[in-house]
């Protein structure tokens, strides 16, 4: 039963990062041509700056998931209510706390910000992305998690690809029919509104959840320490736009927003298998299956270098020829950073080689143990993109990031072998010695087969893509070659779940 969830969640994930990758090229694309690369900049800051509101249930997220994988296994209907009544409870506290946030964010921020819009532009502006961010919160987290937990993640992709659509439609709709962006941006968080209200239909009615039970308040007692895990993350994916905000134009954040298309996309398509393995380890953990548990971690961590190694590659390759073409007619900034494309997606692959080490903490439960790594983490993060913006612009957050990441994946392999399950460390850093020369070849290789490609979208894609079909090959050689055994386990339980 694992497998198959495991392998349907994985699909249906693929199928909407493909959407959401789509769809975040367009709908910003759209926005600069119509719009400006201010005010491409000013939305990118104003979401992330909504997203501060996550800071507030930073380590419940982890916590609460790691609470229902022993209910779910042992289908203990009272006690997976209880436990779903108190994050339920949680979150709407938060949802309530969001509405003053916003609030206080639109008489704050217009003044605080670099930019030349009105106050009451930039007000109306955060009101409305803000709807969508009350409505998660008050609707859907909780059943986000359960369904996490229960390896029916393939739910909720299914209804956020038809949001996802729907998004893309109505802004095509609206930008074209020369409607204000405050008017674009009203529909989009209406549409995002249905995804946590049909989640909470389908929990009820799925898992019988008891309404009037008395909430578990203690499946939440791991919340403090797995804070860490939550804060780092979020630095990881935030605190560049609000340096920037404060220290630097919106033209520089539209600059930042557009890689971060990039990043953003090949982050969760990554991070597909972190969530299904998370779930897996959670439940593999609770029966005390420890010899699958170190089996399925070794093979996670091979396949998951391998498409790291395969992905990668074949970004820094055609990075560039897609930003001119993604920008081409747009002459208000210059969007052509090659050093910075270089350091912000090496960074962020880095950040991705150490999801399988992350997924095993949470799905364990290492949260008070682990924790101080964390937050090392975001310090580097904060301190050195600090130090680097004014002399190194964009330049220096890019390597603010790079090093933190790096700092992470030395962390993290010290610390599982420590404390979880023994991997050597001799064994772990052969394994990141081979992918780094795997990365490095696939690079040398598509450099030397598609350096002068035509700025053509049409071009880019097929390129790309056969780019792409070279690298997983030679990473699929470069694995089988150093790693036969995790390899052939690999194909096997594929063969057996498709065959």
């Amino acid at each position: 039963m694992r497998s198959k969830s495991a392998i349907l969640s994985t699909v249906t994930s693929i199928l909407l990062q493909v959407l959401n990758i789509i769809s975040a090229l367009i709908i910003p694309r759209m926005i600069i041509a119509a719009y400006g690369s201010d005010v491409n900049g000013v939305i990118s800051s104003i979401t992330q700056f909504l997203g501060y509101v996550s800071l507030l249930q930073a380590g419940v997220g982890a916590a609460f998931r790691a609470s229902l994988y022993k209910p779910l296994s042992d289908g203990d209907k009272n006690r997976l209510s209880e436990i779903v009544k108190a994050g339920s409870n949680f979150f709407k506290n938060i949802s309530y706390i969001s509405v003053a946030y916003i609030v206080v964010l639109m008489v704050i921020y217009p003044f605080f910000s670099k930019n030349d819009f009105s106050p009451y532009y930039t007000a109306s502006l955060i009101f409305v992305i803000g709807i969508s961010t009350f409505s998660q919160y008050f609707f859907g987290f909780a059943n986000i998690n359960l369904l996490i937990a229960d390896q029916r993640i393939y739910l909720y992709d299914l209804v956020q690809m038809g949001s996802v659509l729907l998004n893309i439609l109505f802004s095509y709709i609206l930008i074209n029919a020369g409607c204000s962006i405050q008017f674009v941006k009203l529909t989009t968080s209406l549409v995002f509104t249905l995804r946590p209200v049909l989640l909470k239909i389908y929990c009820d009615k799925h898992y019988g959840l008891i309404k009037n039970c008395r909430p578990e308040s203690s499946a939440l007692s791991g919340r403090r320490d797995s804070m860490s895990f939550s804060i780092a993350d979020y630095i990881h994916n935030n605190t560049d736009i609000f340096i920037l905000t404060a220290f630097s134009a919106f033209k520089d954040i539209s600059v930042y927003s557009v890689y971060s298309i990039v990043n953003s996309g090949l982050r969760a398509f990554i991070s597909v298998f972190t969530n299904i393995f998370q779930s897996g380890f959670g439940n593999m953990i609770a029966k005390k299956e420890i010899k699958t548990l170190e089996k399925t971690m070794d093979a996670y961590v091979t396949i998951s270098h391998l498409i790291c190694a395969a992905v990668f590659s074949t970004t820094i390759t055609f990075i560039i020829p897609f930003v001119e073409c993604y920008t081409k007619g747009v002459n208000d900034v210059n969007y052509i950073r090659p050093l910075f494309a270089f350091l912000i997606i090496n960074a962020e692959f880095l950040y991705c080689l150490y999801l399988p080490y992350q997924s095993l903490v949470l799905a364990n439960a290492n949260f008070k143990e682990a924790k101080n790594g964390a937050y090392i983490e975001a310090v580097i993060n904060i301190i050195l993109s600090l130090i680097l913006i004014k002399p190194f612009g964009l330049v220096g957050i890019a390597m603010g990031t790079f090093c933190a990441m790096l700092y992470r994946n030395i962390d993290y392999i010290i610390f599982v072998s420590r404390n979880i399950i023994h991997i050597p460390i001799k064994k772990s850093v052969i394994r990141y010695v081979v992918t780094l020369g795997n990365y490095i070849l696939c690079i040398f290789l598509s450099y030397q087969l598609f350096n002068n490609i035509e700025s053509r979208l049409i071009h880019i894609v097929l390129f790309a893509g056969i780019n792409f079909i070279l690298n997983i090959s030679v990473s699929l050689i470069v694995n089988y070659i150093c790693y036969r055994d995790n390899m052939k386990f690999i194909f096997h339980r594929l063969h057996i779940k498709l065959g």
